[in-house]
């Protein structure tokens, strides 16, 4: 009587046993799910093809047990077939790989579309265009580069696309004469940069050509002079007319000139005030605006003579005894 249904009964021990440790194991580490971004890799494309997805990403729905679903976006990985397709335009279904023991749910969108392109070459000019202001003094005529073609490679549409090749130059940067090499950058008709195309070389050599700035500056005229007056005269003061002289000179040099000297006047020759006109000594690279006499006047006056020293008082007479 005891052995009766043994067998079922055996089973349904079992299968209680492994239904109470199921139940304890989902208490302990429950199943869940998640949802990851990831980007859409192409495989397979064929040598001289260029691919453009249309849609660079797809998320990515997981479900599997809490302990396996740390980390996962490292781990997931989307990419499409292109393997024996020509140029055309396909729509390839997303194949996902994730982790072991993760189900893949869902992928949106399932599929993407996928363009394939022949691969170009073209010879395009470079345009440099100058940002910023100069190095004080300077003002830049023009820029050139080297070379001044370059080759654009990638799609045809992309390649056809790029109708400006572009060199910006900070012009702060730059010394004239001396040639920078600055990064190239491919834009459509609109201004709009152009991805996805190959620069070669990818920075050319710009050159800068300028030239000085000339302005005008006033400054005071100092009166230079050597040795002193002779003997027997003091010189009273020395004035300068005009008192001062306006200058043309390169704006790069413009702030360290603050005065202009007079030719050297010799203070020993003179034996009476005196008016006499005199040339400037004019910085170099500097011209004068107008050529008005420049006139120094020189006062002198005798110096007067020492009073003669007091006498010395009288003694005093002793009184008689």
């Amino acid at each position: 009587m005891l052995h009766r249904n043994l067998p079922v009964k055996a089973a349904s021990l079992l299968l209680a046993i492994f239904l109470w440790f199921w139940v304890m194991l989902n208490e302990e580490n429950p199943i869940t799910h998640a949802t990851v971004e990831v980007e859409v890799h192409a495989r397979g494309v064929a040598a001289g093809l260029a691919l453009e997805l249309k849609t660079r990403n797809v998320k990515v729905s997981l479900r599997g047990l809490e302990q396996d679903m740390t980390d996962l976006k490292g781990s997931v990985r989307a990419s499409v077939s292109c393997k024996g397709r020509g140029a055309g335009t396909y729509r390839l279904p997303v194949h996902v790989e994730g982790p072991q023991d993760v189900a893949v749910v869902a992928v949106k969108p399932p599929a993407v579309l996928a363009v394939l392109e022949e691969v170009v070459s073209q010879s395009k000019p470079v345009e440099v265009k100058l940002a910023g202001e100069p190095v004080a003094g300077f003002e830049i005529k023009s820029a050139d580069c080297s070379p001044e073609q370059i080759q654009v490679s990638g799609a045809r549409s992309q390649v056809e696309r790029a109708a400006r090749i572009v060199a910006a130059a900070d012009i702060a940067r730059m010394v004239p004469g001396v040639p920078m090499l600055v990064r190239v950058s491919a834009h459509d008709a609109s201004g709009q940069p152009v991805d996805g195309v190959a620069l070669t070389p990818a920075r050319v050599s710009v050159t800068a050509v300028s030239e000085s700035v000339i302005v005008a500056r006033t400054v005071p005229i100092v009166p230079r002079t050597r040795g002193t007056v002779p003997s027997g005269l003091r010189l009273v003061s020395i004035e300068v007319d005009p008192p001062v002289a306006t200058l043309l000179l390169p704006a790069s040099n413009a702030a360290s000139v603050t005065y202009v000297d007079t030719d050297q006047l010799d203070l020993s020759m003179v034996r009476r005030s005196t008016s006499r006109v005199v040339g400037l000594a004019v910085p170099a690279g500097a011209s004068l605006v107008d050529d008005t006499p420049i006139r120094v006047a020189l006062e002198v006056e005798p110096v007067p003579p020492r009073p003669p020293p007091p006498a010395p008082p009288a003694p005093e007479e002793e009184p008689a005894s």
